[in-house]
């Protein structure tokens, strides 16, 4: 069990009233906030805080959270954030724990997956590594993962949960909404999110397709070389795409779903709803 007096969160990457909301929660449940530049606090005063903390033994126990990790080192910089790992060993091998946040890379990987942004030295430091990301949202829940990416030891290698992320939902009841996602609601949000990824990546290609087709020409094979002369798109990509969204449900992004008629010939007819 967690003593709340042994939590320091410090905040070192909000507004004035982001400040206010996460400090009256911190004072509602019984931990530590620290910012800068509030009561004498400087973030480049932690690697003081943590030798002191170290050489008086009261590391044991006590948590840092770190919001975020580049205002107390340079993530770009492989020395500087080598010595920031350093210091952070130190204070994890007396019995502290340390949790980073950090922001990722704008670009995805070619798995379409979050990338961590800066040097790897903090990450190779570390003994867990995470990445969060969005997997669905509907107007109002948010479906999100925690993957892991790495790891020493047995740890969970990833989480899901949902919570309430509708437009004026105050901060305190969007903490109070966040539940774990059982495994069949994972998987469902997850075939939802790669539907929706499909789509996007598909979309030119959909729309000549659904205007090719309500124009009567639905034989696969005339079907693919009209939509590629109407939309420029090659007619391999075409043809993926209508495999992509072909069957009977609209909600997974299938607009048209086949017949095979006389001759094996293939023909492709729209979903109700889909025009």
């Amino acid at each position: 069990e967690i003593n709340g007096s042994d939590v320091f969160y410090i905040n070192a990457d909000d507004t004035f009233k982001g400040l206010v909301h996460k400090l009256k929660f911190a004072e509602d449940n019984g931990f530590n906030m620290m910012a800068p530049g509030h009561n004498g606090f400087k973030a480049g005063d932690l690697p003081v805080y943590l030798q002191k903390m170290i050489e008086a033994r009261t590391s044991h126990g006590k948590i840092l959270i770190l919001d975020t990790v580049k205002k107390f080192t340079d993530l770009m910089r492989k020395d500087k954030a080598s010595e920031f790992s350093e210091q952070v060993r130190q204070f994890v091998s007396h019995g502290g724990t340390v949790i980073m946040l950090a922001h990722i890379n704008k670009h995805r990987d070619d798995d379409n997956k979050a990338v961590y942004s800066g040097t790897t030295d903090l990450v190779d430091d570390c003994d867990c590594a995470y990445t969060l990301d969005k997997v669905s949202e509907d107007g109002r829940f948010r479906v999100v993962k925690f993957e892991n990416f790495k790891a020493r030891g047995d740890v969970a290698r990833e989480a899901v949960y949902r919570y309430d992320y509708a437009d004026g939902t105050p901060y305190h009841a969007r903490l109070d909404s966040v539940t774990a996602v059982g495994e069949e609601e994972r998987k469902a949000a997850e075939r939802k999110r790669q539907a929706e990824k499909m789509l996007e990546k598909n979309r030119l290609a959909v729309d000549a397709i659904i205007e090719t087709i309500k124009d009567g020409i639905n034989l696969k094979t005339a079907l693919v070389k009209e939509a590629s002369a109407r939309s420029g798109i090659s007619k391999p990509k075409i043809g993926k795409a209508l495999a992509d969204h072909t069957g009977s449900t609209l909600a997974a992004n299938q607009f048209w779903h086949v017949q095979v008629e006389g001759n094996n010939a293939n023909t492709y007819h729209l979903n109700h709803g889909a025009f």
